[in-house]
């Protein structure tokens, strides 16, 4: 066998493929409530007015074996969290009905099917499902099923194991109410109808080889999950690791999660290795990067690497003056500047350069500065207001970061024109902002405080707690329908044109208010935009909506700009 892909089959065959492992290197179980609330709705939506559940498809489960000539043992590579869930659920159910009838056969029969079986001599438990070393020994003695361990004491993924099984056994509990019969029938119906496609693999298999089948058929294994399984795997192949360097081991990788939240760090490897390195897209990417670490030294550094580098990434996501007045005092401004702009607007694509900079030329104030003015510019104007492609502005940012780790960066013609291909003109910016709409609030408040705060000596962000203001109500009353007549009024809601800001009292009382009485708040407003600019308006209608966005798009040519000749 190397790689092989079988039938659809129910749950309960695959829990008696034989004893299904979670690798020692996997991440520790973190589903929580919202996954648990997921998967139940799914399994109640298929109930029958009886206790029997339909066919419901689980997707694919990936598994490996867990040793040469180890008949009936599977590496979980993919499907760890959805099986692991789905026999806390099951075991939810057996513990209601030995809570019934604590000499039910069913217990036993259940138990065996699904959970594992008991010695009749020691009563030792042999799970069908054996998870890492963090996880297994509170998921066995939940398996005792005398309420398991003191939920008090549980810190982390252990809670979140406890905490399934807890709110399974709550849901469960109002779904059956007609007695034993119905627990026993709902988990059958679980072990029979819900259905995974799985493949199996030989141990000898390449786990990239394994990568690639499944992307050829439109599915994805995280590369943060693989890299990770890689790296320790390397590690452990040339060192044969005991317990305490695994933990070690684990314990540095989880603090990288810890610094840039799990949900980024498939994003933040990918960055990190292009910033270095020629730029590779996701599909090659784990690939390029288990070719390079082959060896426990190599795996060791790119490892302290990728820790040191996720703290200030960290940073990057949230401004933190302590940490940026430490290691740059000459320009917080600058950078508080930058990462305002690209937290609020969601840009992430500069992050490998910013990085890369903010590392590399801590020393070099001046082009330092300059380097966050052009990536603030280009930000707003590239993707925030022109909206192009952010794929290939990421390969140029790429370059120009490889550029700085070998030293060999300056603003020379060639990187400057680099910058400027990301530059959208002035002609072409004013337009695009003259005509920009926003659904969500944070963009818009970002760009009116930006061009408030170019006109307005005040730095308003904390200091002044202002809300954004649609002139044209969201749902406007008949009087403000006389001048936005039928759908015309959809094609302006949105406009950045009609919105202004208001500190957060006047606000809410303003609401559906005709234009005359608002006016009379915002010649009261603080707010230069709002008191010097709206206000001077004797009525709102499209045409003065259209004029105070061209206004408005005018001033951000003077906000969001760069003087190349001045770039040294």
């Amino acid at each position: 066998m190397d790689i092989k892909s079988n039938d659809t089959v129910s749950l309960e065959k695959i829990l008696n493929l034989g004893t299904l492992h979670v690798p020692k290197f996997q991440r520790d179980y973190s589903w929580s409530k919202t996954e648990w609330k997921e998967l139940w709705e799914d399994i109640d939506d298929t109930f029958s007015t009886s206790m029997q559940i339909d066919h419901h498809y689980m997707g694919y489960m990936v598994l490996q074996e867990h040793a040469p000539e180890a008949d009936e043992h599977f590496d979980i590579i993919d499907g760890q969290q959805r099986i692991t869930t789905l026999s806390l659920l099951l075991l939810a159910a057996v513990q209601h009905i030995k809570d019934m009838a604590p000499s039910s056969e069913r217990i036993t029969l259940l138990f065996e099917a699904c959970i594992g079986s008991k010695s009749p001599t020691t009563l030792e438990i042999t799970n069908r499902l054996i998870l890492n070393k963090h996880n297994n020994p509170i998921y066995s003695e939940l398996l005792k099923l005398d309420g398991g361990p003191n939920r008090k004491e549980m810190i982390g993924s252990n809670r979140l194991l406890c905490g399934a099984f807890d709110f399974f056994k709550e849901m469960i509990g109002k779904k059956c109410t007609g007695g034993e019969n119905d627990f026993a029938e709902l988990a059958g119906g679980i072990l029979k109808n819900l259905h995974f496609t799985y493949i199996t693999a030989s141990r000898d298999t390449n786990i990239y080889k394994i990568y690639q089948t499944l992307n050829a058929r439109g599915l994805e294994l995280s590369i943060s999950d693989l890299l990770k399984n890689h790296l320790f795997t390397t590690i452990d192949s040339k060192e044969g690791l005991g317990e305490k360097q695994i933990d070690d081991l684990q314990d540095r990788w989880r603090d990288i999660e810890d610094n840039v939240k799990a949900a980024n760090l498939a994003k933040f490897i990918s960055l990190e290795w292009n910033r270095r390195n020629e730029f590779c897209r996701k599909k090659e990417l784990f690939q390029k990067i288990s070719n390079e670490l082959d060896t426990s030294q190599s795996v060791h550094r790119y490892l302290r690497t990728l820790d040191g580098s996720s703290k200030m990434y960290a940073q990057l996501l949230k401004y933190d003056p302590d940490y940026w007045n430490k290691r740059c005092r000459k320009i917080t401004g600058e950078i508080r500047a930058c990462l305002r702009c690209l937290n609020a607007l969601g840009i992430k694509s500069p992050h490998g350069l910013l990085l890369t900079a903010l590392q590399e030329m801590s020393d070099e104030a001046e082009r330092l500065k300059s380097i966050l003015r052009i990536i603030t510019a280009i930000s707003v104007r590239y993707n925030c207001i022109c909206q192009k492609q952010a794929n290939i502005q990421e390969q140029t940012y790429s370059k120009i970061a490889n550029a700085i780790s070998r030293r060999k960066f300056k603003f020379d013609d060639r990187t400057k024109q680099m910058f400027q291909d990301m530059y959208p003109s002035d002609k072409e910016f004013e337009a695009a902002f003259a005509e920009v709409e926003f659904n969500s609030a944070l963009k818009p408040k970002y760009l009116l405080m930006s061009l408030e705060n170019n006109i307005n000596t005040r730095d308003m962000i904390g200091k002044s707690k202002v809300t954004l203001e649609h002139i044209l109500p969201k749902k406007p009353s008949n009087e403000w329908k006389k001048d936005f007549p039928g759908k015309i009024h959809e094609n302006y809601i949105h406009r950045l044109g009609n919105m202004t800001l208001l500190p957060e009292k006047p606000n809410k009382e303003l609401r559906n208010k005709p234009f005359k009485e608002k006016k009379k708040e915002f010649k009261k407003s603080s707010v230069l935009l709002t008191k010097t600019h709206v206000s001077k308006y004797s009525v709102w209608n499209p045409k003065n909506i259209d004029k105070h966005q061209r206004f408005l798009a005018k001033s951000a040519l003077k906000v969001w700009f760069i003087n190349w000749d001045s770039i040294k």
